[in-house]
């Protein structure tokens, strides 16, 4: 079985509901409107966000899993804690947008910018619980 197929048994498992897309561009997101998850099943870079994962959400289980079924798990919790988040500071979205990832990979700052926005951190929260409650 292929790492695609592996991931799109996972979600729709879990979140029939939501559409899956590949990409090759290292990049992954959830599309709010649509309910669709693009995601690369190679990512070569993680932004920060295993580190990150680690020391503010604590979470002693960080590099236990591959990147990628975090990515997936926290792009799925996008979907389930939607109505958790009334509104991110769209200020601070559009900043860290605008940041290139070469100065993001290097700065915690920017880092925790971006992944302590609430719609983020919730989604980071509810993959983790997931991981918790399969464990």
């Amino acid at each position: 079985m292929t790492k695609k197929q592996i991931i799109i048994n996972l979600v729709e498992a879990i979140a029939p509901e939501i559409t899956l897309i590949f990409n090759d561009n290292d990049d992954s997101y959830y599309e709010y409107g649509t309910d669709t998850i693009s995601i690369d099943v190679s990512p070569k870079d993680d932004d920060g966000f295993l580190a990150h994962l680690e020391r503010e959400h604590e979470c002693d289980f960080t590099y236990d899993y591959p990147l990628v079924l975090w990515t997936v798990l926290h792009e799925v919790g996008h979907y389930y804690t939607l109505d958790d988040v009334e509104e991110d500071d769209v200020a601070q979205r559009i900043i860290c947008a605008t940041i290139s990832s070469v100065t993001a990979k290097n700065n915690i700052e920017i880092q925790n910018m971006y992944y302590n926005l609430t719609s983020e951190w919730v989604a980071t929260e509810w993959a983790i619980s997931f991981i918790l409650e399969i464990g």
